[in-house]
């Protein structure tokens, strides 16, 4: 009879510790779903975020939220106090971007975390942009001629909306990747063997180039720092100001008249923080002068000129833009590293000895020209447990 009743106990003792390891189980699976779907909410807040709050989407397109990244902590969601999520939104390159959260389910005994990580990147689909899939677009005739130049192109298409011309001896090439030359005119070439691209079409339809509205700069308003080049005082200034260590204030500057870079700029640094708008033409002709443009986190940066541009001489680190309205010349210069899009509203010529990196920025092209961008839509990529 006791061993009867023994037995009897123990299995009773051993139905209450499954019954408590079962509810535990039980109650650790709910509580992990439930910091889960937390961890889904942060990424959802954070989407919005870029979409709708311009310091986080001019962060992620301008690639400054790195290498620390922007961080914030989401309380009480969906009115329970018992979840959190902390989000993590880091840059890793212009329009791409890594959204790590950690979700938090804390019902006062058991806390429960889950880590999602989703990456972020701006849609294109639906998406336009005053330069469309163009690195480089002109209005004019394009032509490449009687020299070792070489082009390298990445992110997007080269457009001509007159006749292009492209002649390379053995030393020159046009590379474009798997991007495309386009022209709605005639199109020649006398080394097809040193054009790489995904196709040359020459039916393209035509493009209108995006062109800059002069007027709004001019403006009150519309630039932080003006220098009239007529003026000796005024002209002085703007030259110790783009030669200093700072370079340039920034993130607009406004010249009018014509600005020529000769013996004043050789063998310095001249550095431009945002935008330098030249209001008439522009002539680069120093000797082993270096033109730097800094995106001050923007995206709104580059040099934009009203009329025509001659550059023979200098080397050129641009994260921004090129633009303008009228014919652009390149000839003899060193080299030109483009991180953004060259937009001409007439001819343009690359002659003698041009190397040339240019690779397409849409979110600075756009910040620049205007346009609808694509909205930011993310993949998740990845989640763990935490305890």
């Amino acid at each position: 009879m006791l061993i009867l009743l023994g037995v009897a106990l123990f299995s009773a003792t051993a139905s209450l510790s499954v019954a408590a390891l079962e509810s535990k189980i039980s109650r650790s699976q709910k509580d992990g779903i439930t910091a889960y779907y937390t961890a889904e909410a942060g990424v959802e807040d954070a989407l919005w975020k870029l979409n709708n709050n311009t310091t986080y989407s001019s962060g992620i397109a301008a690639n400054t939220f790195q290498p620390t990244p922007n961080t914030y902590t989401l309380a009480n969601i969906g009115g329970d106090t018992t979840k959190t999520a902390t989000v993590s939104i880091l840059s890793t390159a212009a329009g791409y971007a890594t959204i790590t959260v950690t979700g938090k389910a804390d019902n006062g005994t058991y806390v429960a975390q889950r880590v999602v990580e989703a990456t972020v990147f701006q849609g294109v689909t639906g998406a336009t942009s005053a330069v469309g899939t163009n690195a480089f677009m002109t209005g004019g005739t394009l032509s490449v001629t009687n020299n070792s130049t070489t082009m390298v192109i990445r992110g997007g298409d080269f457009y001509a909306g007159g006749g292009t011309t492209i002649n390379l001896n053995s030393g020159g090439r046009l590379d474009l990747g798997t991007g495309y030359v386009r022209t709605s005119g005639s199109f020649s070439t006398n080394n097809a063997g040193a054009i790489t691209s995904g196709g040359i079409v020459t039916s393209a339809p035509a493009q209108t180039p995006p062109g800059v509205n002069f007027a709004n700069y001019r403006a009150s308003g519309g630039y932080t720092v003006k220098y009239d080049l007529s003026i000796s005082a005024q002209q002085t200034a703007f030259r110790n100001a783009i030669t200093s260590s700072a370079g340039l204030p920034g993130p607009i500057t406004l010249v009018t008249g014509n600005l020529t870079t000769n013996s004043w700029a050789a063998n310095k640094t001249m550095k431009i923080n945002g935008l330098l708008v030249v209001d008439g033409s522009f002539t680069s002709n120093a000797n082993g002068s270096t033109i730097q443009v800094i995106d001050p986190g923007t995206g709104k940066s580059g040099i934009l000129v009203n009329g025509n541009a001659n550059i023979t001489k200098g080397t050129y680190t641009v994260n921004g833009v090129i633009y303008t309205s009228g014919s652009m010349s390149v000839n003899n210069s060193d080299t030109m590293t483009i991180t953004g899009a060259i937009v001409s509203g007439g001819a343009v010529n690359f002659n003698t000895g041009v190397a040339l990196t240019l690779t397409l920025d849409t979110p600075r092209a756009t910040a620049v020209f205007g346009g609808t961008t694509g909205t930011y839509t993310s993949a998740i990529s990845h989640w763990e447990e935490e305890y």
